[in-house]
């Protein structure tokens, strides 16, 4: 497995002394792989040039549309596995999901519709997480839970009904630590449940905050 370089938040690949090309270039020239030249002022910078490209980019799409399609019938395999390297890349997953987040809590009505659209599309799926679901609080949930905890498990659903019915809002009951987390996960008693909105929990997902 090729390493990576070694400069935090770097995705590129390590060439030399443990850093990328652009890196190592840097260290090697100036002794700091993070030393950026000083422009002189009225130069161009990478923000300039982007922006050129992106001026140049839509004054000639067509022409760039044609080329791109060209090349992927020519070179299919060699532009699936650009692609598949390109998303595998975790600054581009980090923009992806920010850029997913962004739309969602913008579009919170059309999120809606389409969840509403995809489990009318997906039965079967739903069905199957559910069953999942349901086999995981059983496997997670204690033997050892008395009937007092047993009660104030019901308590809080209660409170999540009650919560639902009087702000309008949906309210889910959430397990603090998830049941399915990816580092860790909790267990189905009293003290890893909450109610809390149903856009919190969806927001919250897996992901276990141990602040």
């Amino acid at each position: 497995m090729k390493k990576k370089c070694s400069v935090h938040d770097c995705c590129s690949e390590a060439v030399k002394n443990g850093f990328c090309n652009k890196h190592n270039l840097r260290f090697k020239r100036h002794g700091d792989p993070l030393f950026i030249t000083r422009r002189p002022p009225g130069t161009v910078t990478d923000e300039d040039r982007k922006l050129q490209s992106r001026e140049e980019y839509q004054r000639n799409r067509e022409k760039y549309l044609a080329r791109n399609e060209r090349r992927r019938k020519e070179h299919p395999e060699k532009v699936k596995a650009e692609k598949r390297k390109y998303l595998d890349r975790e600054d581009v997953k980090a923009a992806a999901r920010k850029r997913s987040k962004e739309w969602k809590e913008k579009n919170p009505e059309k999120k809606r519709q389409l969840d509403i659209a995809w489990r009318a599309n997906n039965v079967d799926k739903k069905r199957s997480y559910q069953a999942f679901r349901r086999a995981k609080v059983k496997q997670a949930t204690p033997p050892w839970l008395t009937k007092e905890h047993k009660a104030q498990i019901a308590l809080i659903y209660k409170e999540a009904l009650r919560l639902t019915n009087e702000t309008g809002v949906m309210y889910h009951v959430d397990h603090i630590v998830p049941l399915n987390g990816k580092k860790v996960s909790g267990l189905h008693v009293p003290w890893n449940l909450r109610a809390i909105p149903a856009s919190d929990n969806h927001r919250k997902s897996n992901k276990f905050d141990q602040a």
